[in-house]
């Protein structure tokens, strides 16, 4: 007694109809064809080849006035500096190598005043003058003085225009 085969995709006996079913399938109602389904709406849309996804330069007429930055993001660093003040809150306002220099100045006098086992005293200071300097357009140098009770120093930063908004790239305090 010989079997026969039932279409087994192994021996080759599983051929397709016009329908694109097999011997032995029925065709199904319920499928449809490709070309009869709606068209996607896409989540997302598609970007473009000439878009970039990086910072945006923004020159200095879509800024913000920079001496009024300045005379607000140093007062934060110096805060920071001094632990009263979280780095994120002025995160934003400067590049990942400023953060870092700030984050690791913060750290250790967290830790001083951890050996110490007293609280770091707030820090009492007052800005004084700010210099302003544009070497070119939406590029801003600024020099500014902070008199504490004891010294006095010179704070220099370089801020740089990006996304409509100034980002701090160097950061120095004398």
């Amino acid at each position: 007694m010989v079997k026969k085969s039932k279409g087994n995709p192994s021996d080759g006996t599983n051929k397709k109809n016009e329908d694109n079913t097999t011997q032995n399938e029925q065709p199904d109602k319920k499928r449809r064809d490709k070309t009869d389904k709606p068209a996607k709406k896409r989540r997302y849309r598609q970007a473009k080849k000439d878009e970039l996804f990086d910072y945006q330069p923004t020159g200095s007429e879509a800024l913000p006035p920079a001496k009024e930055f300045v005379e607000m993001f140093v007062p934060q660093v110096l805060e920071t500096i001094h632990g009263l003040r979280e780095i994120r809150t002025c995160a934003k306002n400067m590049n990942q190598t400023v953060f870092n220099a700030i984050e690791a100045r913060a750290v250790s006098a967290r830790l001083r005043s951890q050996v110490a086992k007293e609280p770091s005293p707030r820090p009492v200071f007052a800005l004084g003058n700010v210099i302003i300097s544009e070497p070119r357009d939406g590029v801003c140098e600024a020099a500014a003085v902070v008199r504490g009770p004891t010294r006095v120093r010179a704070v220099a930063l370089r801020l740089e225009g990006l996304d409509n908004n100034w980002k701090a790239t160097s950061f120095r305090m004398l």
